[in-house]
């Protein structure tokens, strides 16, 4: 029985250089070369942030992405002194729930969900939307 929410392509890893712009961070790859990230963590990532961690992106090949990398995990040391990879790409846990919805692991809970909708507008003149996935 396969227990998987969601299926990944391979991520690449590398080491962080540095992060700046809130949504960039530049990482050396195995091979050598360096690469910008997109980073969709606009917070400021106390506690995780240190130029040199072992990082993982994942790569793009949409035409419409500025950037084809995605900055998705760093490796930190946790109270134990052991490496523990965190999940930084903040819209992960959007998919997450979207796909755990749509395979009714949360019947039980919350009963049948008929309906997934990821951004609805609502206010006034409808033009703020409210994004739930």
């Amino acid at each position: 029985m396969n227990h998987r929410i969601i299926e990944f392509d391979p991520l690449i890893e590398g080491v962080l250089i540095k992060r700046y712009k809130r949504f960039l961070a530049d990482i050396r790859i195995e091979s050598g070369e360096v690469v910008t990230a997109h980073c969709a963590n606009t917070g400021p990532m106390k506690g995780l942030l240190s130029e040199g961690a072992k990082v993982r992106i994942s790569v793009s090949t949409s035409p419409k992405r500025k950037l084809p990398f995605t900055w998705e995990q760093i490796c930190v040391l946790d109270a134990k002194n052991e490496e523990v990879w965190v999940g930084i790409n903040t819209l992960f846990a959007n998919k997450l729930i979207k796909k755990v919805i749509e395979k009714n692991l949360l019947k039980h809970l919350i009963g049948e969900i008929e309906t997934i909708k990821s951004e609805v507008p609502y206010g006034k003149d409808k033009k703020v939307e409210l994004t739930f996935f």
